[in-house]
């Protein structure tokens, strides 16, 4: 009786273990979206602001 007990605890931590390691994978996978989508607007807004200040420019002439 004791083994199976042993047994079933070892399963549920081994259960356990796998839920951590896919919740793991997942988050730097959303990480990884994260930051390229941080990437996408920081280059988006460097282009608007060298629009804005080539408009700024012209404006001066």
């Amino acid at each position: 009786m004791l083994d199976r007990t042993v047994e079933t605890l070892v399963e549920r931590i081994d259960a356990a273990l796998a839920r951590i390691e896919r919740s793991t994978a997942r988050n730097q996978s959303d990480m990884q979206a994260l930051e390229d989508r941080h990437q996408r607007f920081k280059a988006s807004v460097t282009a608007a602001l060298g629009e804005i200040d080539a408009l700024i420019a012209r404006g001066g002439e």
